[in-house]
């Protein structure tokens, strides 16, 4: 195995540090003009419908109406309890600064 990065991962990385950075940049302009709890609804509303679009044009099954329960559960608790505090620290400090807190302390 060489030490040498291959194009295909310098080109993954890249793409990740650009969404991943200029998801947090979003957030400090949707802030502005949304309620917070609104705009991160609407995130997670707009990337569960293009993940089911992607899975029926894959040929999946639509999901059961127990799947569908739980994912509703699981949604609103990450919703509720995993996205507060970068709520939290977007209205109040920025976010650049909570883009920095979430790389140090994970997700």
């Amino acid at each position: 195995m060489s030490g040498a990065l291959s194009p295909l991962i310098i080109g993954c990385i890249a793409v990740t540090w650009l969404v991943w950075g200029s998801t947090y940049r979003a957030i400090r302009f949707a802030l502005e003009g949304f309620a917070p709890y609104f705009m991160m609804a609407t995130r997670f509303l707009v990337a569960g419908a293009l993940l089911l679009a992607w899975q029926l044009a894959r040929g999946a099954r639509m999901p059961t109406g127990r799947q569908w329960a739980n994912a509703l559960i699981v949604g609103a608790l990450k919703l509720r309890v995993g996205e507060s505090r970068a709520l939290l620290l977007g209205v109040t400090v920025g976010g650049e600064m909570v883009s920095k807190w979430e790389w140090y302390h994970g997700r």
